[in-house]
Order: structure tokens, then C-alpha cells, then sequence
């Protein structure tokens, strides 16, 4: 009862944080779910060597425009088969037997045409779209599909049929939004519609461009596309997990391949091109790296589900689990997203918590950034600190600025990388140390020269808020479930905080010049990774110190900032779910990848760039050695005092009676969450 009771309150201190034939109406129904879909083995996907932007597939082989021209790939080799120097941009290519479609824009003109071109790039036909409503808004066709010597220019709300030598045969109204495909199938062209939670199809006559009775898919999809000949159509589902065939008519679905299952993560989508039986491409959305798959006749094996659900949209999190999915044959990761469900963040962790204490929650949970603690103290965390420590692969010395992720003695989640926030300076300014206590912050205040500014943007209630991660912790005992915030220390932080004087930055075009020559003291930067301090210095040409914010105590200023923290629920499959962290914590390709946006958090990783990055190696490894406190913005505790502290800034309350009630407001919430 007391681990249901307090996980109770983690609901309340968490909330405080901050026109064919019409279809058939859209009802419920019960969309399979992903991970009861099993495929076949999948061979490592094999990116190509080129980038690609508009892509078709014709008779089995690849054409893209790359490199300014149009291109085929059988597999192999990309022959370039024709320039498209007299053209300034091409949206979209449809290829057919009679020649290659482009919906292109010519030199010195603004809106698209339809050509029709050889495959050694002869022009044969020329569609002028100007005329068309559609294309006068958006400056392009919603879609362009070619075949059986017609092709298709889909503008949503009609879809116009033009044969091979220009002239136009039909059109066929539609009630669809942008969103929603066309695909030649072997019933016609058929086109998708779809709602919340279902998808319809509808097949059209090639020759009288009649439409047929639509039927519901057996799964909600997010866009259709052509079967190559091998299956009636294919489809990507909604969330973009993977690639499924459909069956005209009936709408029976089946997976063909899971993106989990071949170890790749597209975060903004992708689209697939089948080239035969058991060989698709895959593209990025917009323009990217191909990727090659061959199927295999070996059926997966099945595999336990680790359920990921993060309170925030965190995209790296697809690709961790992708990269763990394609090499691990017992488990694998399923990623939810909350926020793409449940909009509202108080009703997010409303949903959390209620599962937790049901004991129905997730295996982990990546709380992007927000405190795990009352979450931990509840019961419904695991120390890591405990797992790490039973691990004979992995141990505390192998991770990097653990203490900055800690609550007390406890180490409720981690996260693969991180980025540090920072105020650098001029070291002939502020010295080579990297942190400072309030005392010397305020006495380099009080010297400055007249026209030289602290920081840029100041006002006393920022500078608290800049500061509190550094405070708090003198102030606060969750081991004990107690604080002080009246014993003159907190009094006398409001007071020099309060003898700040307020500015605002407007000249932003000089900062740089005005930084570098010591007019301005400190430069708020984020490091994202090991290399940015030394580009600082080569940009402004002087050796700089990330001295961060002051505190009680000097110690490190900085503070880690994180999305991807992940914590291992206690009534979940913990095994599994340490199986996963313990991967993406240690692996060392995974964290290879991670340090070109990011610092990861393996020492060995950490390292071998250190020792690459030159001049600062020595002041990095010290500030990530140093590191001690995570940015807390918006936790509940900081949202109590910024609240009061306002108050006695704006001259409402004496800093007497602030602290008072800071004290009192802030003992309630630590005993019912600590005590």
C-alpha cells in the first residue's frame, strides 16, 4: 500500500512540472499490433553508394536522379542514362515502358511541367500544368504514377489521365487530403483515404476511370505504394515501423519487413521500392542514403518485447533501439512515444504513473530530462547503481559523469550521451578553474569597468534560475527528506541576486567582437560535443574556460543536459531491459556513432577523442570529470522557489517571508516525496 500511495503522489508533484463513391465512416477497430508480426530473416540492409531524391522503379531496377542526372541502378552500378541540365529542379519521376515521366521545372520558369522522355532523354511529350488550380497553389502534383500508356498528375481533389502522347483522357474527382497516396496496382490506379484510425482504398478502371466499391485495410496506413509487380500494393504503416502487402479488395495486410527486425530507423520516414520476389529499397524521406534488403526464407525467431515508452519525443531512441534489434536474438525494443497519444504533459505522466502503481507500466521509461526521483523513491525504479555493480562487462570507472545523473546515493536512469551547458570566458578574465563560488561571481561583478556587461542577457530571476542546480543540493537532504532555506545562506543568495542589474542583449551583431575583447564576460554556449571548446577558442582566437554558473560550494558550473535518460521499471522484465541499457550504455560502435552529435558516455570513447581534439583535451576530461549536477529546469522544486523568488524581486514580499515560505512549501513536498 505505501508503494501505491506514494506512487500517487508522483502524479501530483509530476503534474506541477511543468468524389468517386463515397467510403465507409470511419469507426474503431482493433489495429493489430506491431509486435505480433513476424517476418522473414532480412539479410544486413547494404547502403548504396549515392544519394537519391525522386526515385521510381521500373521492371525490377532503380532510376533516381543523382548527381544532376538521371540514373539507373540494377543492383550494382549507377549508369547515368541522361543530364538534366536544362532543368532547374525535379520534383518527380515516373517510369513506364514508353519512357521516363518528370514533373520538372525548366530554367527561368516557376511552375512545373510533365515531360516524357527517352531513356537516352529525347523529349516525346510535354504536359503544361499551369491550368491547373492545384498546381497554381502548391507549385507541384500531390503524386505522378505512369503506366499501361497513361499517366496519372494527382492534385487531391482530382486526379487527371493523360495518355503517353499529351492528350488528356479523364479525370477522376477524389475526397482525400495531402496526405493520402495514389499506386498502380493490378486492379488500376488505386487510391488511398483514411481517417484517425482506419485506412480505405478504391480501385479505378484504367479504361472507363470508373471507380470501385472501397474496402477498409486491415491495418491504418500512412501511404501506399506500387507492388513491382510482385504483390497487388505495398504500404508503410503509421508509425513508419515497416512495410506491409496489401491485397486489393480485401484489404488483408501482412508484413513484409519491421524496420526493429533489420537494425535501421528512419526518423522522418522512408519509402519503400520493391525491385522483385525478396529485394526492396528503401529510401529516406526527402533526399538520403538508399538501403538494400534481400529477404530470406528463414522465419524470425520470436523474440521477447522490451516496451520503451518516453514522456517526450525523443527521436535518437528509434535508432538505439534499431541498432540493438539487429543484433540481439532473444529481445527486442519497441519505442512509444506518449506525446504522440496523450498531447498534454500532466495527463502523460497521469497515464505513467496510474500503470506504474497498477503494476501495468512499461520495462523502461526515458523521462526526456524530467526527475526520476519520486518515481525512484516510489519503488517503480531500479538503482542502477545495483546493476552496474553486478554486471562482470561493465562497471562505474568505464561510464563518464555519473555523479551528475545521481539523486542521493541512487542511480535512477542514465542516458547513452549527453550535452553540457556552460558559460565560457576569456581565461585572462576568469581564469582556468571550472567552477566559482557566488562570492568571486559577485566580486568580478562589482569590478567591472564602466560599458562591460557580466552576461549578456541577465535579470535577478534568471540568474537564479541559472544557478539553483548548484544551490539546491546545500540546501536539500533527500536521504534525511529535509531542507533549509532559513539558516541566512539562501537570504544572502536572494540579496546579491537581487543587486543584479537587469539587461537585455539587443546588439547581437557586435556580441562576438565585444565577447573576445572582454566586454562581456561570459558567453553562454552548449558544448554538443568533445570538440566544440576547441572551436571556440579557434573562432575567437583566445584560450577560454567553461567556468559555468557560481554556486555555494565552487564546485563545476556546468550542468549535463539530456533527452534520452532511461530508467528500468521495477515490475517490469528487468533482465531484458538492462540487456538493452547495458548495450547502449557500452557498445562500442553505437557509441562511436553517438559522439558526432553528442558526448557519450563511454570512458573509452571519450578518450580516444580526447586525445584527438588537441589544445583543450586536458580542460574537457577535467570538466567531464567534474561534472556534478544535470540541468533541472522545471522540476518541481525549482518551479517552488522561482515562484516565491519572484515575488521578492518585483518588491511584493520581504526575502524574510519568501524563504519562510519557500521552506514551508518546499519541507511539504520533500517529505511526501523522500520522507
Amino acid at each position: 500500500m505505501k508503494r501505491v500511495f506514494a506512487l500517487a503522489l508522483v502524479l501530483l508533484t509530476l503534474a506541477a512540472c511543468g468524389k468517386g463513391e463515397a467510403l465507409p465512416a470511419a469507426s474503431p477497430t482493433q489495429v493489430p499490433e506491431t509486435s505480433s508480426a513476424e517476418t522473414r530473416m532480412v539479410s544486413e540492409p547494404v547502403a548504396a553508394d549515392f544519394y537519391a531524391s525522386a526515385t521510381d522503379v521500373c521492371g525490377g531496377e532503380l532510376y533516381t536522379i543523382a548527381d544532376g542526372a538521371l540514373c539507373r541502378w540494377d543492383g550494382a552500378l549507377l549508369e547515368p542514362l541522361f543530364e538534366l541540365d536544362s532543368l532547374s529542379e525535379v520534383k518527380k519521376i515516373a517510369v513506364a515502358e514508353e519512357g521516363v515521366w518528370l514533373e520538372c521545372v525548366r530554367e527561368g520558369e516557376s511552375l512545373p511541367v510533365l515531360e516524357l522522355r527517352s531513356y537516352d532523354g529525347e523529349l516525346l511529350t510535354e504536359i503544361d500544368l499551369s491550368g491547373l488550380e492545384f498546381v497554381q497553389t502548391w507549385g507541384m502534383l500531390g503524386d505522378l504514377e505512369a503506366g499501361g500508356g497513361l499517366v496519372f498528375a494527382d492534385c487531391i481533389e482530382n486526379i487527371f489521365v493523360y495518355t503517353a502522347d499529351g492528350e488528356l483522357k479523364g479525370s477522376v474527382e477524389t475526397e482525400r487530403n495531402g496526405a493520402e497516396g495514389i499506386a498502380l496496382t493490378g486492379a488500376g490506379l488505386t487510391v488511398m483515404q483514411s481517417g484517425v484510425d482506419y485506412t480505405n482504398c478504391y480501385d479505378i478502371d484504367l479504361e472507363t476511370l470508373e471507380t470501385g466499391k472501397p474496402y477498409r485495410l486491415g491495418r491504418a496506413m500512412r501511404l501506399i505504394y506500387s507492388g513491382g509487380g510482385v504483390y497487388d500494393f505495398v504500404a508503410v504503416d503509421r508509425d513508419a515501423l515497416g512495410l506491409w502487402s496489401v491485397e486489393c479488395g480485401s484489404g488483408k495486410v501482412e508484413p513484409i519487413l519491421l524496420l526493429r527486425d533489420i537494425g535501421l530507423s528512419f526518423e522522418g520516414g522512408f519509402i519503400p521500392y520493391v525491385l522483385g520476389e525478396d529485394d526492396f529499397m528503401l529510401r529516406p524521406v526527402g533526399i538520403g542514403v538508399p538501403m538494400h534488403c534481400f529477404m530470406g526464407d528463414e522465419e524470425r525467431p520470436v523474440r521477447q518485447v522490451i516496451r520503451l515508452e518516453s514522456l517526450g519525443s525523443v527521436p535518437d531512441l528509434s535508432r538505439y533501439a534499431a541498432s540493438f534489434n539487429a543484433s540481439n536474438k532473444d529481445y527486442y525494443v519497441e519505442v512509444t512515444d506518449l506525446s504522440s497519444t496523450i498531447p498534454n504533459i500532466d495527463d502523460r505522466l497521469k497515464d505513467l504513473s496510474t500503470r506504474l502503481a497498477a503494476g501495468d507500466g512499461p520495462d523502461i521509461v526515458c523521462f526526456n530530462g524530467l526527475d526520476p526521483a519520486p518515481y525512484g523513491r516510489a519503488g517503480a525504479l531500479l538503482d542502477l547503481y545495483e546493476l552496474i555493480d553486478s554486471d562482470p562487462e561493465l562497471s562505474r570507472e568505464e561510464l563518464i559523469a555519473l555523479g551528475a545523473f545521481e539523486s542521493g546515493d541512487k542511480l535512477w536512469s542514465l542516458a547513452p550521451c549527453f550535452t553540457v551547458s556552460t558559460c565560457v570566458g576569456l581565461e585572462s578574465v576568469v581564469g582556468d578553474g571550472l567552477g566559482w563560488t557566488l562570492e568571486d561571481f559577485f566580486a568580478l561583478y562589482d569590478s567591472l569597468e564602466a560599458g562591460q556587461k557580466m552576461i549578456a542577457t541577465i535579470s535577478p530571476l534568471i540568474f537564479v534560475e541559472n544557478t539553483l542546480d548548484g544551490v539546491l543540493p546545500e540546501l536539500v537532504d533527500y536521504e534525511t527528506a529535509s531542507c533549509c532555506f532559513t539558516d541566512g545562506r539562501f537570504e544572502e543568495y536572494l540579496r546579491l541576486a537581487s543587486g543584479l542589474e537587469t539587461a537585455d542583449e539587443t546588439d547581437w551583431d557586435s556580441y562576438d567582437a565585444r565577447f573576445a575583447s572582454g566586454e562581456i564576460v561570459l558567453n553562454e554556449q552548449v558544448l554538443r560535443n568533445i570538440y566544440d571548446l576547441a572551436a571556440l577558442e579557434e573562432y575567437y582566437g583566445q584560450a577560454l574556460t567553461p567556468i559555468g554558473w557560481p554556486s555555494f560550494d565552487g564546485s563545476c558550473g556546468s550542468r549535463l543536459l539530456i533527452t534520452s535518460d532511461m530508467g528500468i521499471v521495477s515490475s517490469g522484465n528487468t533482465t531484458a531491459a538492462w540487456e538493452f541499457l547495458h548495450f547502449i550504455l557500452s557498445d562500442e560502435k553505437t557509441q562511436a556513432e553517438l559522439s558526432l552529435e553528442a558526448i557519450p558516455i563511454s570512458r573509452a570513447v571519450v578518450e580516444e577523442q580526447l586525445r584527438e581534439s588537441g589544445s583543450c583535451s586536458d580542460t574537457m576530461s577535467r570538466l567531464l570529470d567534474g561534472l556534478t549536477h544535470k540541468d533541472s529546469a522545471g522540476s518541481t522544486l525549482s518551479q517552488i522557489v522561482l515562484e516565491e523568488a519572484a515575488a521578492y524581486f518585483a518588491g511584493a514580499k520581504s526575502v524574510e517571508d519568501v524563504c519562510t515560505i519557500i521552506q514551508d512549501r518546499a519541507e511539504t513536498y520533500i517529505s511526501e516525496q523522500f520522507g
